[in-house]
């Protein structure tokens, strides 16, 4: 076992110097957290801990930082990021995980930091390139111009459908013992099938079209790979409110409400079933400069299936448009959006939901919002 994990957030070699501050390295479940107060300390920064002792904030340049007990959401001024673990509140004392917070801190400075598992410490560096947002946004700009260039943006003609979940990662599980993944892999190939026979002239290409296991990433890299037009994820809603019921349709956006981030926390969660889940730890800078080259398509596209659902299937309850952060729509670089059918965890939702009639109901409804965008598209782009 190595002695040191060296955690670099900039490409330069490390040395040892009279500005390095040390701090105690802690270890939770086998994994590495710092103590957010005595880093701020360590560091002079700001720091103000909530009366409940239930969030602790922090402040670096332009920067307000909250964390929350038990939550792996963070949030940054305005936006949310995911970490993988939840930041925990111990003998009053707030602790981050190493890696997540090292991946968030490095949107702002280039410290370097040195974590050594013998003697539990972490050794902090200054640098003088701070500020290396600029860096990472133009880096990221390019690649999607580069997608964006490369595909053909005046037809629709590639449609993405994403059934939710599948194999081992059976989704929600709600009334009766009805799982998300053979819902959402029913209304995606019914979808596809209007979608097939009305439009001919698509390509329907589906991430699964089976009871298997695939990744998130995967799941948009094969959107991509396959230059498609539009994403479609299928998905069924869960909630601890039995209550809770109706038809719901997502756009990819850091900022979100509450049910909005509780959506987007079930969904991701699909990553604790792949080998490598810390490849979604990605900056939120990712996800809202992604989203800037589609958002006006993916709201339109949006809009477009909300009002069909409503307008076919009068008697479901509309939950809107909303947004929030989900991992699979992260890097595709089309208009996309995430559905939820309705509650699997709501007796009323979940009857209807395993009824096959209502499936192919639904998959129409969505049908007739997709057809309607892509016929106004077209009409708006094929003479450019």
């Amino acid at each position: 076992m190595k002695k040191y994990l060296l955690i670099f957030l900039l490409f330069f070699h490390y040395s040892y110097s009279q500005n390095d501050n040390q701090i105690e390295l802690f270890i939770f479940d086998d994994i590495a957290y710092l103590s957010l107060e005595e880093f701020c300390v360590s560091q002079d920064y700001r720091f103000n801990i909530y009366s409940d002792k239930d969030k602790i904030d922090f402040f670096i340049n332009e920067a307000h930082i909250t964390f929350s007990n038990n939550s792996s959401f963070v949030k940054i001024n305005d936006k949310i990021y995911h970490m993988i673990k939840n930041a925990k509140l111990v003998d009053r004392q707030f602790y981050i995980p190493l890696n997540s917070f090292v991946r968030l801190y490095s949107q702002f400075k280039a410290d370097n930091f040195v974590a050594n598992y013998n003697d539990k410490t972490i050794i902090i560096t200054p640098q003088d390139s701070i500020l290396i947002e600029q860096e990472i946004e133009n880096q990221v700009d390019q690649a999607l111009l580069n997608t964006i260039q490369n595909q053909d943006n005046w037809k629709i003609s590639n449609i993405i459908i994403d059934p939710g979940h599948g194999g081992k990662d059976p989704g929600a599980i709600g009334y009766r013992n009805i799982k998300e993944k053979h819902i959402a892999l029913d209304i995606a190939k019914e979808l596809g099938n209007f979608l097939k026979q009305e439009m001919p002239e698509l390509n329907i290409i589906y991430t699964r079209d089976d009871d298997t296991f695939l990744g998130l990433k995967n799941r948009t890299n094969l959107a991509n790979k396959n230059q498609g037009h539009m994403f479609l994820s299928i998905h069924a809603n869960a909630s601890t409110a039995k209550t809770a019921r109706g038809f719901e349709i997502f756009l990819l956006q850091p900022n979100s409400v509450d049910d909005a981030i509780d959506v987007a926390v079930r969904e991701n969660a699909s990553i604790v079933f792949e080998e490598n889940p810390e490849q979604y730890e990605q900056n939120q800078m990712f996800a809202s400069i992604s989203e800037k080259a589609y958002s006006q398509e993916s709201e339109k596209l949006a809009v477009s299936i909300n009002t069909a659902v409503k307008k076919e299937l009068p008697r479901t309850r509309m939950r809107g448009v909303k947004q929030a952060g989900f991992y699979v729509l992260v890097g595709a670089a089309m208009p996309k959006v995430l559905i939820e059918a309705g509650f699997l965890t709501n007796k009323s939702d979940a009857q209807l939901l395993n009824k096959s009639s209502y499936r192919t109901q639904m998959a129409y409804a969505i049908f007739k919002g997709v057809q309607s965008y892509i016929e106004s598209y077209n009409s708006q782009n094929i003479n450019r």
